[in-house]
């Protein structure tokens, strides 16, 4: 019944332009992704929903202004703005569903049309009028990007659907408070019904304007004037209503809820913050955290998850993540630079410092004449780079723009880094509300052991789930996550074999996790008993690399269904034993897996049995206590990546002898060196 509701409401918005012509096509899409080795898809099912709504004109609107609405709106108020609209528009009869229910059916819709960017239009039109108040020689006002509340919203579309659908009515709306997101709206929706200006001059004309947007700043004023008019202009006003700026959610760090389209999303998410705080992101900062954020994959560092106590940390080996980044990592941070940020980096080569100087001076010519405001021992100080989060600090720094500005640029470099390890599929959504934390980095000179600048597998995959909003609060066991429109998971899962060059990457698609044509949000690992420490040792003759821990057979996948989720799991057989492995521990144990370096000898040397007293183990037992391991899982790079387990150092012996390998990891504990 919500759908047909829904559907019936939409009839009353005469939607056009480009973006309502791809509304069609984008609910009827049908696609997935298919795993080797596990029994699921990840994709949009066919004649779903949302498919449904594209065969009338009336859902082809609704779904597009449901999408705006949960862009602008939060889960909750956009039913409330739906089912305020049926009880406006529709008759008693066919308003039946609750504002639940409605907002149930908008975020179905909304899932398949995020790909239409709204983040990324809105930011070229607020970008759009900045510019020409700059071209005016006046202040932009600062309030173009506050909320409205959801009864005026409900007043202003309700006032837009009549003059779209009465002969000789227009809507006029005038003002600067939360008018950059009425105005993102309306072009989102009716592009060709809508002419703008600004300060009375005329930026979008078209043919026969039903909407004219009228952006004027009055200091005095705190309300948008909204009137629904005929065409013949002897005739007054017949409705005049006020759209109240909803004060309980101003704040100089509100978060903004706008979805992106992959490309460009990070420049454009950059340039709303500013222009939230009345500034302009140059190119120049643009430039700037392009060529800065070059030098992060090789100062932030990986490390095993084994235990958190310092001496313990001591002894593992960490490397960076740019060693993580495949075989061409240079190549690929170039790609995805030009691809979230719409720049490349200089051709010349700056050093870690020049890069962060360089940075600074960027934002500081761009926030000139912007005055701290902080109290006097936490004045504002980028010189010093960005801190690990205080909330005594951040509780003395709330209301100072130069302060919420930093911060964005470090949640934007934050943002960047973890997008390094992203493979973007086509229509690939991105809405950032979990990624919004700073990096800890202490300037001018990042310390070598410095804590903060140290992640560990479980950090990588977490940061990397947050770019689309994957939450990651409730993290245990999970694989893959969906959101409304796009799924994330490790590339590993699509084969579970250690591939032939070191690369960590994490696939993010459109569509959701799907299983028997059912979608789910999550696709999480069984918990099961961590595998025992191996005590003895396997029976070979000679410690050379060889195959005699590799399991027996092809191993057993299962899946079953949970509450929004899938678990999943991975059983062996070896040795006449069951054993079960918990893909998540595998998972981890790979993204912090150290590669050995080549050495000259041959591979297939034979280890010193004395000098390091190594112990050769299997799949069903990879590690030891208080000794080497070497898993014997030669050419098998399934049962390779099986030996790999979150809680020990994980070594892969490539282009290596095992004494090497071995000597490579003299002096830590709990290590395993897997056999290539």
């Amino acid at each position: 019944m919500a759908v047909v509701q829904m559907e019936q409401l939409g009839a009353a918005f005469l939607t056009n332009g480009d973006h309502a012509e791809k509304v069609k096509s984008l609910l009827q899409r049908c696609s997935d992704v298919r795993f080797s080795q596990l029994a699921l898809t990840i994709g949009w099912r066919k004649n779903d929903s949302a498919s449904l709504m594209a065969g009338s004109a009336g859902g082809q609107a609704i779904a597009l202004l449901s999408m705006c609405l949960m862009n602008l709106f939060k889960h909750s108020d956009a039913g409330m703005i739906i089912a305020g609209l049926s009880s406006r528009i529709l008759s008693d009869s066919k308003n039946v569903s609750s504002a639940s229910q409605l907002a149930d059916v908008a975020k179905l819709l909304t899932g398949k049309l995020d790909v239409l960017g709204f983040g990324n239009l809105l930011a070229r039109e607020v970008t759009k009028i900045h510019r020409v108040y700059a071209a005016l020689g006046r202040d932009t006002p600062r309030d173009l990007l506050e909320p409205i509340d959801t009864e005026s919203a409900v007043d202003l579309l309700h006032q837009v659907s009549r003059a779209l659908c009465e002969d000789h009515k227009v809507c006029r709306f005038s003002g600067s408070r939360g008018i950059g997101h009425i105005l993102g709206l309306m072009l989102m929706m009716f592009p060709r019904s809508t002419a703008v200006s600004v300060e009375n001059t005329i930026i979008q004309d078209v043919d026969c304007p039903k909407i004219y947007c009228e952006i004027t700043y009055d200091p005095h004023s705190e309300l948008n004037l909204v009137h629904l008019e005929t065409s013949i202009a002897s005739l007054s006003p017949q409705i005049d209503l006020p759209i109240v700026v909803e004060t309980t959610s101003k704040s100089v760090r509100g978060r903004m809820p706008y979805r992106y389209k992959w490309s460009g999303w990070l420049a454009d998410h950059l340039e709303l913050h500013f222009l939230n705080f009345g500034l302009e992101c140059t190119q120049g900062i643009l430039d700037a955290c392009c060529n800065f954020l070059l030098h992060l994959p090789t100062i932030y560092k990986i490390r095993p998850t084994v235990t958190n106590t310092p001496k313990a940390r001591e002894c593992l080996k960490t490397f960076p993540l740019l060693s993580l980044l495949g075989p061409l990592p240079r190549a690929r941070m170039y790609k995805t630079c030009e691809g979230v940020l719409r720049t490349a980096p200089t051709i010349a080569q700056t050093s870690f410092q020049e890069a962060f100087a360089d940075l600074v001076r960027a934002v500081s010519n761009a926030t000139r004449g912007v005055e701290c405001c902080c109290q006097d021992e936490y004045k504002c100080n980028w010189n010093s780079g960005w801190k690990f989060s205080n909330s005594k600090e951040d509780a003395k720094k709330k209301d100072c723009v130069l302060d919420s500005i930093w911060r964005v640029i470090g949640s934007t470099l934050g943002a960047g880094l973890w997008s390094f390890f992203i493979d973007v599929g086509s229509n690939a959504v991105i809405w950032p509300l979990a990624f919004l934390s700073n990096l800890s980095l202490s300037m001018p000179s990042p310390c070598e052991n410095d804590y903060y600048t140290h992640y560990t597998a479980e950090d990588l995959i977490n940061r990397v789930f947050n770019i689309g909003n994957l939450d990651a609060s409730n993290a245990e066991g999970v694989l893959a996550r969906s959101s409304d429109s796009c799924t994330i998971y490790p590339t590993i899962l699509q084969s579970l074999s250690i591939p032939s060059q070191q690369s960590v990457a994490f696939a993010f698609v459109e569509g959701r996790i799907t299983y028997q044509r059912r979608y789910h949000r999550c696709l999480k690992a069984k918990p099961v008993r961590g595998r025992p420490k191996a005590t003895t040792s396997l029976r070979i003759t000679e410690l050379k690399p060889s195959h005699i821990g590799v399991h027996e057979g092809k191993p057993l996948v299962t899946i079953r269904e949970g509450f929004d989720c899938l678990e999943i799991l991975c059983s062996l057989r070896f040795s006449g034993n069951l054993v079960k492995v918990d893909l998540r521990k595998a998972v981890l144990g790979y993204l912090g897996m150290r590669w050995t370096d080549s050495c000259p000898h041959p591979a297939t040397k034979n280890m010193d049995p004395h000098k390091y007293r190594p112990l050769p183990t299997s799949v069903a037992s990879p590690s030891a206590r208080g000794r080497i391991a070497v898993a014997m899982t030669r050419a098998n790079s399934m049962a390779q990546f099986f030996c790999c387990e979150d809680g020990h150092q994980a070594v892969f012996q490539k282009h290596c002898c095992l004494d090497c390998a071995a000597e490579s990891v003299q002096g830590s504990s709990n290590v395993t060196i897997i056999v290539s």
